[in-house]
């Protein structure tokens, strides 16, 4: 028996040798075992021989002889087709915590080595696999779901490969393993973040406050990574700062439900101070602000000035406040400014991403001190003045009156009596009589100063002798009360 090894594909020409017998008329012509195959011709041709023409071939030579006998000569050919390795895998699907046992069909002449891959990982290999290849995992996980590499070679084919797919159903959980994570927020003050979900199948998903109130501003979507692995993202465009804070993100499918917790944080320059306000006195100013610090990155803050809105250059106030307390109110007061001037405000706050500017408040500064006291000192003079106007008057009505009382004849009453002397009562108002200075301005000397010895006397007479009189011509005239002289207010 001859054998011949030939790779598939490939052609074939087999000559059957023989010696012609007596007569030497032969017959030549090749069969094949367990097959139909017959072919009358010396040389076996097979063009792009396949693995279905392997086999036992059979070279037979006849002639006649001898009354019709035939004599029959064979000779036998082994004939081996190659081929490369091809692999057929299949699907597995378990619950997490199951073994999962996966197999692949070789099929390839001659026998080949198998190796499993995870990834880049080699797993397992397997020597002379002309059939069955075989990996295990006893007890599967969550992040076993996905593709395994299954690579066969021979030195007919090298690398040849195909996937195993295996399904491990489990509940949502975050990959990696975790309980929490951060979002930060850039100078865009755009919220994009996202949150990566290891899970089978694809999980429904919440978005909560942490009082379970639902989500109204963060838009929520998902993709798919890999066959287990999804990504949940949260966006937002101009946040605010009542979305920064902790979020509550639960994920579930039909093998449980898991939480997340997600903090939304600013990763930026400051937001800008709020609620600013000025309040100017004598060449200074107290401003207040409310802090926009919100518990994340340290911040500080410091006020700028300027009597031009549009300058491009604001002076810096020297005090510099440190920002640690949620919403804080906060004040400084800004000294040596000038009088009666407007300026205007600003507040500055920077971290270490950068820095963010309040809006614009002004007011006007009041005069100095000095100004004022020599405001006051003009005041109180000029009311000085008036009084002492009031008084002079006053005691020159008074005057005007007596004379003129004295200067009446024929009068009968107690007047008469007391200015003519006719009388036998002691006369008070004889001691306090008026007389003018060489200046002619009215003395009131006595008008007040009683003789010590009859004090008493006087004072009883005094009232005794003004009761009223019910007679029209003896009435006294009443005194004319000064004018109040208005008092000017006093210059601010």
């Amino acid at each position: 028996m001859h054998e011949l090894k030939v790779i598939e594909g490939q052609d074939i020409l087999v000559t059957c040798s023989y010696t012609a017998g007596n007569p030497p008329s032969t017959t030549v012509y090749w069969t094949k075992q367990n097959s139909y195959f017959r072919q009358y011709q010396q040389n076996l041709t097979i063009t792009n021989v396949s693995r279905s023409d392997s086999g036992t071939y059979v070279c037979f030579a006849e002639n006649t002889y001898s009354s019709g006998r035939k004599g029959t000569s064979n000779n036998t050919l082994q004939l081996d087709v190659q081929y490369g390795p091809t692999v057929n895998g299949q699907t597995v699907m378990v619950s997490e915590g199951q073994q999962a046992r996966m197999s692949v069909t070789v099929t390839s002449n001659p026998a080949s080595n198998v190796s499993w891959f995870r990834d880049s990982n080699l797993l397992y290999t397997q020597r002379f696999v002309n059939k069955v290849s075989t990996y295990s995992i006893s007890r599967t996980q969550c992040n076993d779901t996905g593709r395994f590499r299954v690579i066969a070679s021979n030195g007919i084919r090298n690398n040849y490969s195909t996937h195993v797919l295996l399904y491990v159903y489990c509940s949502p959980r975050l990959n990696p393993l975790g309980n929490s994570v951060d979002i930060p927020v850039g100078n865009n003050k755009s919220l994009d973040g996202d949150v990566t979900i290891l899970s089978y199948p694809q999980p429904n998903y919440k978005l909560t406050l942490p009082n379970g109130a639902p989500n109204t501003h963060i838009g929520l979507s998902i993709s798919t990574n890999t066959t287990n692995i999804f990504r949940i993202t949260l966006r937002r465009s101009n946040i605010q700062p009542e979305d920064y804070g902790l979020y509550k993100l639960a994920v579930s499918n039909g093998y449980g439900t898991s939480t997340v917790d997600i903090r939304i944080f600013p990763r930026s320059r400051p937001l800008k101070a709020d609620q600013v306000l000025a309040f100017c006195g004598s060449r200074k100013a107290h401003v207040t602000w409310q802090s926009s610090y919100f518990g994340y990155e340290d911040q500080k803050s410091f006020v700028q000035y300027s009597t031009n809105l549009n300058s491009v250059v604001y002076s810096n106030d020297s005090g510099i406040t440190s920002e640690r307390i949620k919403q804080e109110l906060l004040h400084v007061t800004v000294s040596s400014l000038q009088d009666s001037a407007n300026y205007f405000f600003k507040v500055v706050t920077i971290n270490r991403y950068g820095f963010s500017l309040s809006s614009v408040v002004n007011c006007t500064t009041d005069t100095s001190k000095e100004d004022t006291s020599t405001a006051h000192v003009t005041v109180g003079a000029v009311l000085g003045i008036l009084l002492a106007l009031s008084i002079t008057a006053l005691a020159f009505m008074c005057y005007k009156y007596l004379k003129e009382s004295k200067a009446k004849k024929g009068r009968s009453g107690p007047y008469d009596a007391i200015e003519k002397g006719k009388t036998d009562d002691t006369n008070p108002y004889e001691k306090y009589q008026y007389r003018e200075t060489e200046n002619h301005e009215l003395s009131m000397k006595n008008l007040y100063s009683p003789e010590p010895k009859q004090k008493d006397q006087v004072i009883e007479r005094l009232y005794e002798n003004t009761d009223p009189i019910k007679s029209p011509k003896d009435k006294i005239k009443p005194k004319i009360k000064p004018k109040p002289h208005k008092i000017p207010k006093p210059i601010s």
